[in-house]
């Protein structure tokens, strides 16, 4: 990851236990038969917000988490002023370009310019760079990236800075084969993560929450699903005893799961946290 990502991830576990502690979460099975005949108005929305997404084509799209589409050197930066540099897109390209290849393994590729471009565009609002990092070869070669199917790995400009022991990469697919998410809004994440079984169905929710239970500073969750031909949607309802909620509790999260069955198959959908309206990261079960 490169800027942006790491900056979310942070925000989501801080509002995410923030958040809960006045709901909570439980490990049950709820019904989607009842939340999918009457879907709630924010099950509708999250819906109606990934509609356009083309579940059914021959090739499902990327769907990259945060749109981070640059990832950071493995070991980073050596000082602050080199990791400012970075984040400033403070960084001036070699001579010369590789002027291909276009394609790997079937996907269509930005070319050596665009990723440069891209990685020269600067993020964050930290201070301005005192330095520039200098490259000194691009190579195409492979990087994870998180996308709503878990980590991936996916052809990546691969960029060699001087000073720094690890290339930064930039995701190489052509932007036609990478789908823009709706923008999502200004509530926090609640879904974290989802594991699909493999009957495509059985669906485990991952997300942060206080320790289930009906005694001050727990709660348990029950959870209600919608579902398209692009997407299934969830959203997470706490339950609270009405005698503790004077009670002041510590803001600790801990994981906390929930499984809910879906009526069709998931295959190629897209799985969308109503609260924020962003695509949660499904992974299937091992083994």
């Amino acid at each position: 990851m490169r800027r942006s990502s790491l900056v979310a991830i942070i925000a989501w576990s801080t509002l995410a236990a923030v958040s809960l502690p006045a709901c909570g979460v439980s490990t049950a099975t709820s019904s989607p038969t009842t939340a999918t005949s009457h879907p709630s108005a924010p099950l509708q929305t999250a819906l109606a917000a990934w509609s356009n997404f083309p579940a059914a084509a021959p090739k499902r799209p990327v769907v990259l988490l945060y749109g981070d589409k640059v990832n950071a050197p493995a070991q980073g930066f050596s000082d602050d002023a080199l990791k400012e540099a970075f984040l400033d897109g403070a960084i001036a390209g070699p001579d010369s370009l590789p002027s291909g290849p276009t394609t790997s393994d079937g996907v269509d590729l930005i070319t050596s310019q665009q990723a440069l471009t891209i990685i020269t565009m600067p993020s964050g609002s930290g201070p301005p760079a005192t330095v520039t990092l200098q490259v000194t070869k691009i190579a195409l070669g492979t990087d994870t990236f998180q996308t709503d199917r878990g980590m991936l790995p996916l052809p990546a400009w691969q960029f060699w800075m001087q000073g720094v022991q690890n290339p930064a990469s930039v995701l190489a697919v052509s932007p036609d084969e990478v789908f823009t998410p709706p923008q999502p809004n200004d509530r926090p994440q609640a879904v974290g993560a989802g594991t699909i079984g493999r009957d495509e169905r059985t669906l485990l929710l991952t997300f942060a929450g206080p320790p289930a239970g009906t005694g001050p500073c727990e709660a348990n969750f029950v959870a209600s699903s919608a579902e398209s031909a692009s997407a299934v949607a969830v959203s997470l309802r706490s339950i609270t005893s009405p005698r503790y909620k004077h009670v002041a509790c510590a803001l600790v999260a801990v994981d906390r799961h929930l499984t809910i069955t879906l009526l069709t198959p998931l295959r190629n959908r897209v799985l969308i946290d109503v609260s924020s309206l962003m695509a949660v990261p499904v992974t299937k079960v091992s083994g």
